[in-house]
């Protein structure tokens, strides 16, 4: 059981990891200046909040060798992209660009 929670810790906290790092880079590199809501932007800043919830998930995952407390606290990360993405469906609503 314990090798199970090893890896669906590590499978889901380097998918995570990959996805805010790609986001960054996004926000870093492709910035477009046709989008009014930079959204882009938004996602490479909640992105860096995400990586430092990977780091306390780290830490309470292999650290301190919980790993059902680390799978809860990576995935309690994809709170803040649901967040903006919720933020912006409801934007885009209001400007009727849905």
């Amino acid at each position: 059981m314990n090798f199970t929670q090893q890896l669906i810790f590590f499978c889901l906290w380097f998918g995570t990891g990959v996805l805010s790092l790609s986001y960054i880079y996004t926000a870093i590199f492709k910035s477009s200046s046709n989008n009014p809501v930079f959204m882009k932007q938004v996602f490479g800043i909640v992105s860096i909040f995400v990586l430092y919830i990977l780091y306390k998930a780290y830490q309470s995952g292999v650290l301190k060798n919980d790993f059902l407390v680390g799978i809860k606290i990576v995935l309690l990360s994809w709170l803040p992209y649901f967040i903006v993405l919720i933020g912006y469906l409801i934007l885009a609503k209001v400007q009727g660009r849905l």
